[in-house]
């Protein structure tokens, strides 16, 4: 489904609400995904838990889950970019589209809202989560966008950040360093999987322009610039909380029965030239 109109526009997929390609204007905004997985490019949904899981396993309110595990032993991404979603509404400049999430491993069930509009030099998402069970549910959401570039980038903030250190190679330990100045560039930074904490603004610039994130209720954001991102991008994922928050507890949300949380994030463009599609 194309979402077109003179501020740019994007392709969104039923299929876990995931978001194939955007532009502002003429500039890509989002790598599109070589090999058709949805977290390898353009913009997946990552809920009701985000990176992940140690092992696949949790205990909740003292009860153990088990979920579906990867290649190497843990739970990942969660499932709503596995889950059809339906088509609410739709206009030349938004669409919102919902599902119910569950699984086996998972407590209960979350009815999830997604809803992404286009105006002019911004994209907006916002995520309505609603406790659609009789327990509360533990429940945390990501957002995995690939940003394009095609020379060089420089990645800051507005605000000291804390970057998660990690006991082993995916799961913060507790600990954080704090970083003010914060700024990573293409020439100097090493390959990066890592998760930070930080309130303010995000700012990925490249040579022909800039975006802006801004955040709301997403204070955790993961910055991966490995081979999935082929060179070509940098994936900027706002997070409502770390990796295997569903075991340390760091972040983790709690959604009592028939309520819900709103999370959002919005990208300000800024051209400073042209750059090919």
């Amino acid at each position: 489904m194309r979402i077109e109109n003179e501020s740019g526009s994007f392709d969104v997929e039923e299929r876990g609400a995931y978001l194939s390609s955007m532009f502002l204007g003429s500039t890509r905004i989002l790598k599109e995904s070589h090999d058709m997985v949805d977290t390898h490019g353009g913009m997946a949904i990552l809920a009701p838990f985000a990176n992940r899981i140690r092992n696949g396993e949790y205990t909740f309110d003292g009860k153990k889950y088990s979920l579906p595990k990867n290649t190497e032993g843990n739970a990942i991404h969660g499932f709503a970019k596995g889950t059809d979603f339906s088509i609410l509404n739709q206009s030349e400049s938004a669409i919102t589209l919902e599902s119910v999430l569950s699984d086996p491993g998972y407590p209960g069930k979350i009815r999830l809202r997604v809803t992404y509009s286009l105006s002019k030099n911004k994209f907006e998402t916002i995520v309505n989560a609603t406790n659609e069970s009789d327990i509360e549910l533990p429940f945390q959401i990501g957002f995995h966008p690939y940003f394009s570039f095609t020379d060089a980038w420089l990645i800051s903030t507005d605000y000291p950040v804390a970057a998660l250190r990690y006991k082993d190679k995916y799961f913060p330990d507790g600990e954080c360093a704090l970083l003010d100045p914060f700024t990573l560039n293409s020439d100097t930074s090493p390959v990066l999987d890592t998760c930070y904490l930080s309130g303010g603004k995000i700012i990925f610039s490249t040579k022909t322009h800039r975006i802006t994130i801004e955040r709301e209720n997403l204070p955790y954001f993961i910055i991966y610039n490995g081979s999935y991102a082929e060179g070509k991008s940098v994936a900027i994922e706002p997070m409502s909380a770390p990796p295997d928050c569903f075991n340390n507890g760091f972040g983790l949300k709690r959604i009592k029965p028939k309520n819900g949380i709103v999370c959002s994030f919005a990208i300000q463009f800024d051209s400073f030239g042209s750059m090919e599609k």
